[in-house]
């Protein structure tokens, strides 16, 4: 116990208790488990697809096609994991990307065809 005595002659009594630390600053009271939970983050996948789309997507559409692949496979692990990744909606706007560049190509091709035939 420790005091303070003030100028006008006052004693005041303090009591200090000692601190308690929790082993893990993120479980609660009772339960084991971990509770912290780490941030979304865009898939890495949807991110190959835009840059694909964006360096080779000239490239006779193939860029397009690499793009379709990875966002396939990316739009499955987001719905598999959704605390995990987000950027669904980032997914979607690169897929209608793909797909006109596809669409682009194949029209490309058939007027070419046609102005040659």
């Amino acid at each position: 116990m420790q005091s303070i005595r003030y100028a006008n002659g006052v004693v005041e009594n303090i009591v200090v208790s000692e601190p308690v630390y929790k082993s893990d600053p993120y479980s609660k009271s009772g339960n084991g488990q971990n509770t912290f939970k780490a941030p979304k983050r865009v898939h890495p996948k949807v991110i190959w697809a835009l840059l694909a789309v964006i360096f080779f997507g000239w490239l006779f559409g193939l860029g397009a096609i690499v793009g379709l692949v990875f966002l396939y496979y990316a739009m499955k692990e987001i719905d598999m994991n959704p605390d995990k990744y987000k950027g669904r909606k980032l997914a979607k706007i690169v897929n209608w990307i793909c797909w006109a560049f596809i669409t682009y190509w194949v029209f490309g091709l058939i007027a070419l065809l046609l102005y040659y035939l």
